[in-house]
This record gives structure tokens, C-alpha cells and sequence, in this order.
């Protein structure tokens, strides 16, 4: 017996799902989005820096783990608002922080409460939702990382212009938690409840899985793309109002405001994914369309980054995101529910979400870094390469899967 919540409930949940999680993005972001800003007022290097946006990486990755175990046994209702209360709480601590010795231990914390979010979320549309309603809250949620960035990066950049980096902090924490109360107050009670959710044995509440050879080496190489994307996806984001500031001497509040364009243009990754969807139905397959578009475009701009000026760059950087936020939302929005007669949807957000959060933890630090030792151009070959072995991959494991099906359809045969 399967039962759902109506459709009216259900559009709500959707909505409410995307605000929670969208919202959630000015309080992890606005360190990110002020880092040059930061850099400047501690007089602190960018490795140093980095770290920080990496200590809430590895959290934020860690705590998916955990998370996505145990995001069945939580009351959504008090799980999500009190994530985003203690998110609020922490963003307010930081503008406290003498510095970003300290600074990396309250974003350490700040990665374990927003952990609570995704899986949670995932799993809760996941049991709550009839099937024809899936591809709607895949496409809605899917939008949340690329929106979620652009508000954050329009918020700190009119904070820094109109006061300080401090006030991205203050202007995060309010909203965090008034959309913390939205959440406490409308979220529809039958979800709180358990009611109205999947209660089929042998899917969400614990279908014992037939663990195949194929089936964990698909998700083994999903695994692997998930860490190449952040990788590649935060890594950029975190880093280009400094590239812009310092290859280019464009103002600081400019530079920020121009790398709205990247979470603005993403957005249309992810509508891409879901449409390229309908031809390509292998997830593995999907993924490698749009990292071969990124190795193009990242190649594109390493060749021709000496003869252009900052436009050219901020295009490429646009289009290198655009692609592998597709890969993004295929890994951590359309796999899970996919899946969900396979393993619990939080679970399987959880695991790839926490894997993605490796790339992002490896990628503030690693990349600050190769830019101060090696400069920017050294950071645009590790970009081409991780887009190059991503394609390579996806191509090999194509391979493979046809390889296997003729080997099988000849012994039938």
C-alpha cells in the first residue's frame, strides 16, 4: 500500500523544500563571496583564506554522511528549522572572529548544521511524493545551488558596498532564520506526522537491495564524478572575483557582482540536464555530454586566455560552470529519487552529496594554494585536466556497459 500527499500539499512541500535550501546558500556562501574583502582586512594570504571555505567543506561532506543515515529518523519539520536557526547563530559568531584562525573552526560548525539540510530534504520529497510529482521537485530543486550562490554573491557585494563584509553576515542570519520560522509554521503536518508518505516496505522504509557488480560500479563512478564537479564548480566560484581583482585590477564589490553571472547562467545547467535526460538515460552517459562541454570550454579559454581580456574570461569560467552544474544536478537531484525503489533517497543524496563536498573541501584550499605558488595559469591547466580525465571516464565506462551488452546478447544468441 503506498499512500502520498495531495497535490496541494505536495506543491507546497516543493516550495518550501526549494526556499529552505536556497536560503541556506546565503549563509554557507558570504564567506566565499567576501574573501577578497576578508583577505585584505586580516591581511592573511589566500591559502589561509581558503582554508576556511574548506573547513566547511569537510564538515558540510562529512556531516552528509551521517545525515543521510539518519535523515529517516528525523521530524523534518524540527530537523530543517533547527538547522537553519544554528546556521543563523554561527554566521552572526563570525563577524566576532578576530581573524581566520578562528573563523575556520565557526565554519567548521556551520558545515555540520547545513549537513542536515540536503538529505533530509531529498528524503522527505522522496516518500512524500506520488511519482508524476518527481520531475517537477527534481527540476525545482535543481535550482537552488545556482540561485542560492547568485543571491549570496548580490547580498555580500551590496553589504560590502553599502557598509562591510560584517553586514553579508547579518543580512544571512535574519533571513536564515525567518525562513527557519516559514518552514516551522507551513510545513504541512501530515510530512511532520509520517502521514501521507510512502509506507511500502521494500522501498523507502527499507527494501533489502540486490547489491549487483554493475550496479556499484555505476555508483562508484558516480562517486568519482561527484568530486570532480564541486571540485571544478566551487572551486571557480570561490575564486573568481580574486581572478578578476588580480589579473584584471577590476574593483573589488565589481568583481563580486560579476561573478553573479556564473550561478545565473548555471541555472540553465541544470534545465539542461533534465532535458538531455530524455535521450540519454544512463546517468553515467549524461554526465560525461556536459564534461565534455566543460573540457572544451575550459580548453578554449586556456589557449586564448593571453589574448583576451576579463569578458572572455568571465564567459568561459560561465560556461565551464553552466556544464558542470548539469553534472551537479544530475548527481545530487535526479540519481536519488531516480533510485528511490532502490535505496532510501536520503541515504543516496547524502553519500553523493558528501562525496561532492570532498571536491569543494579540496578545491578552496588546493586551488589558493597552486594561485599563490604557481599563479592562475597553473590553476586553468588542473581545470583542463580534472574536465579531460572526468570525459575519459564517462567514455571508457560507455564502453564497457556496450561492450557487456554484446558480449551478452552474442551468448544468447
Amino acid at each position: 500500500m503506498e499512500t502520498y500527499l495531495s497535490e496541494k500539499n505536495g506543491k507546497r512541500l516543493i516550495v518550501l523544500c526549494w526556499l529552505a535550501y536556497t536560503t541556506a546558500y546565503l549563509g554557507r556562501l558570504n564567506f566565499s563571496a567576501s574573501l577578497v574583502e576578508i583577505i585584505d582586512s586580516f591581511g592573511t594570504t589566500k591559502a589561509a583564506a581558503g582554508l576556511v571555505a574548506s573547513f566547511f567543506f569537510f564538515a558540510y561532506g562529512a556531516g552528509q554522511l551521517i545525515n543521510g543515515f539518519l535523515s529517516r529518523r528525523y521530524n523534518p519539520r524540527i530537523a530543517i528549522a533547527a538547522a537553519l536557526t544554528v546556521s543563523a547563530a554561527l554566521n552572526v559568531a563570525m563577524t566576532f572572529a578576530g581573524g581566520v584562525a578562528v573563523m575556520k573552526y565557526i565554519w567548521l560548525c556551520n558545515g555540520l548544521a547545513q549537513s542536515v539540510l540536503w538529505s533530509t530534504l531529498i528524503h522527505t520529497l522522496g516518500v512524500s511524493l506520488p511519482g508524476n510529482m518527481l520531475k517537477r521537485a527534481i527540476l525545482v530543486m535543481s535550482t537552488t545551488a545556482a540561485l542560492g550562490t547568485a543571491l549570496s554573491y548580490g547580498m555580500t557585494a551590496l553589504a560590502i558596498t553599502v557598509a562591510s563584509w560584517r553586514w553579508a553576515f547579518y543580512v544571512s542570519a535574519a533571513i536564515l532564520l525567518a525562513v527557519a520560522a516559514v518552514w516551522f509554521t507551513a510545513l504541512p503536518r501530515g510530512v511532520a506526522k509520517g502521514e501521507g508518505q510512502r509506507h511500502a516496505k521494500e522501498t523507502e522504509s527499507g527494501k533489502k537491495v540486490r547489491l549487483t557488480p554493475v550496479f556499484l560500479f555505476e555508483l562508484a563512478i558516480l562517486l568519482l564524478l561527484a568530486i570532480f564537479t564541486n571540485f571544478i564548480k566551487d572551486g571557480l566560484t570561490t575564486w573568481t572575483p580574486d581572478i578578476l581583482f588580480s589579473m584584471y585590477s577590476l574593483p573589488k564589490a565589481l568583481s563580486i557582482i560579476l561573478t553573479l553571472t556564473l550561478p545565473l547562467i548555471a541555472v540553465s545547467g541544470a534545465f539542461f540536464s533534465v532535458r538531455a535526460s530524455k535521450w540519454i538515460k544512463n546517468h553515467v552517459s549524461l554526465c560525461g555530454l556536459f564534461f565534455a562541454i566543460a573540457f572544451v570550454a575550459t580548453g578554449a579559454l586556456f589557449l586564448l586566455i593571453n589574448y583576451g581580456g576579463w569578458i572572455l574570461t568571465l564567459g568561459g569560467f560561465a560556461l565551464t560552470v553552466c556544464a558542470v552544474s548539469a553534472v551537479n544536478n544530475v548527481i545530487t537531484s535526479m540519481v536519488p529519487l531516480a533510485w528511490r525503489d532502490r535505496l532510501d533517497s536520503g541515504f543516496t543524496a547524502g553519500l553523493l552529496n558528501s562525496f561532492c563536498y570532498i571536491g569543494s573541501t579540496l578545491s578552496s584550499v588546493l586551488l589558493g594554494l597552486l594561485a599563490d605558488a604557481r599563479g592562475w595559469n597553473g590553476v586553468f591547466v588542473l581545470l583542463l585536466l580534472l574536465t579531460g580525465i572526468a570525459v575519459l571516464v564517462c567514455a571508457v565506462t560507455a564502453f564497457m556497459r556496450t561492450h557487456g551488452k554484446k558480449e551478452g546478447e552474442n551468448r544468447v544468441g
